[in-house]
């Protein structure tokens, strides 16, 4: 609930920022806490001003792979992306993805999320060629690392499914929109919503 965030965000975001100044860690992530907010609203350019304006100072303070750092630029991401702006959410899936990688490994929760968001991306620049070789290598770690059933590995398949049918593999897609836990997988990318992408890809195929 975007909206209702926002409203506790900001009278607490206003008060610390006077009590501890703009530049204090926990003001910060109030700050991106705001962003997130906005996201969550669909209200994409001022979700990317507030992330890009609070995302130096968090790198500066808490370090360039901090997990703030990463939940800042996810969520950028994320908003690049629904904005059509997808070189940019290219760069900053790259980035998030190599933090993610080299601090946990490819078969890490993150890590995988992250290699399969920034495959996405790279599908809808597109850079079908490199997007289809990194959803195929997320959705491999995940099989291996979390089952055929997880929620992830569900979440990454459709992923995969989506960049084969913009590469015009329609046949190796179909298969890995079978059987997908539409609610499972909504419940852990928090958009009740998300099933919507399982019927759009079949409808294409």
């Amino acid at each position: 609930d975007g909206a209702a965030a926002e409203a506790e965000i900001r009278p607490l975001l206003a008060a610390q920022t006077r009590l501890l100044g703009p530049a204090n860690p926990d003001v910060l992530i109030l700050r991106m806490n705001l962003g997130q907010a906005y996201l969550f609203q669909q209200r994409y350019a001022e979700a990317v001003a507030t992330l890009s304006a609070v995302l130096p100072e968090l790198r500066r303070q808490l370090g360039p792979g901090h997990r703030l750092v990463q939940q800042t630029l996810a969520a950028r991401q994320q908003a690049y992306g629904s904005m059509g702006r997808y070189a940019e959410a290219v760069a900053d899936g790259r980035a998030l993805y190599a933090i993610s990688f080299a601090g946990q490994g490819l078969t890490s929760f993150r890590a995988i999320a992250a290699l399969s968001d920034l495959a996405t991306s790279e599908c809808r620049v597109p850079d079908l060629a490199a997007g289809v070789a990194d959803a195929r290598k997320a959705y491999a770690a995940s099989r291996t690392a979390f089952g055929e059933t997880a929620a992830l590995t569900q979440g990454v398949g459709v992923a995969l499914a989506q960049c084969l049918i913009e590469a015009g593999d329609e046949a190796g897609a179909a298969p890995l929109l079978a059987d997908v836990d539409r609610k499972a997988v909504g419940d852990l990318a928090s958009d009740p919503h998300w099933g919507a992408n399982v019927e759009l890809a079949q409808a294409e195929i």
